[in-house]
């Protein structure tokens, strides 16, 4: 499973076209293989990446739908945490317009989802001030901006700090991983 998430990592990283196909092509690999089973809310958060953070406009609308399918599988299999949601709402920022009706209805939508499971976590909250700045409190239904209750993160399971920490572990270890690897066990993996 390792090594999925490492290839799923170096196709969000880079600068490919409908890269988000590719990273949707490879969690479908991995649900084939025998560790189906350990598939959790890291792999589907490192494809939502690949979905938010696609570099040419054409590819936004493609990779807006692949996010929300992946979003909705991780949801309906108990996987998402915190990270899929803000990672959601990112992808969701960056591939629709601001102006599109829809996109408010669904990022009230996930908002009310965040609450309810308690993921109402940093990314989450970082992803909303973007895109609402001053009127975050408001659209979050809350008095001040910094009084977020408890209960909307409850199951919240890292910190900022810690996450900045893990994340540079992380890349290490994909880093490793691809360099043991020679370019014919690569490719079958991300046709």
């Amino acid at each position: 499973k390792l090594l999925y998430d490492a290839f799923l990592n170096v196709v969000a990283k880079s600068k490919e076209p409908e890269k988000y196909k590719k990273a949707k092509s490879i969690l479908e690999k991995l649900k084939e293989t025998d560790c189906k089973e350990e598939i959790d809310a890291t792999s589907y958060n490192i494809a939502l990446n690949a979905c938010a953070f696609v570099a040419r406009p054409e590819d936004k609308e493609g990779a807006l739908e692949t996010a929300t399918q992946i979003f909705e599988e991780c949801r309906r299999q108990n996987k998402a945490d915190e990270v899929t949601y803000g990672t959601y709402l990112k992808a969701l920022r960056k591939c629709s317009s601001g102006t599109d009706c829809k996109r408010e209805s669904f990022v009230q939508d996930l908002i009310k989802q965040a609450k309810d499971s308690g993921h109402f976590g940093y990314l989450l909250r970082k992803e909303l001030k973007h895109m609402y700045r001053d009127r975050l409190a408001e659209k979050m239904g809350i008095e001040a901006e910094n009084k977020i209750p408890s209960s909307w993160q409850r199951n919240a399971k890292t910190l900022h700090v810690r996450k900045s920490r893990q994340r540079n572990s992380n890349s290490v270890l994909h880093y490793n991983l691809i360099h043991l690897l020679h370019p014919w066990q690569i490719e079958p993996l991300i046709d």
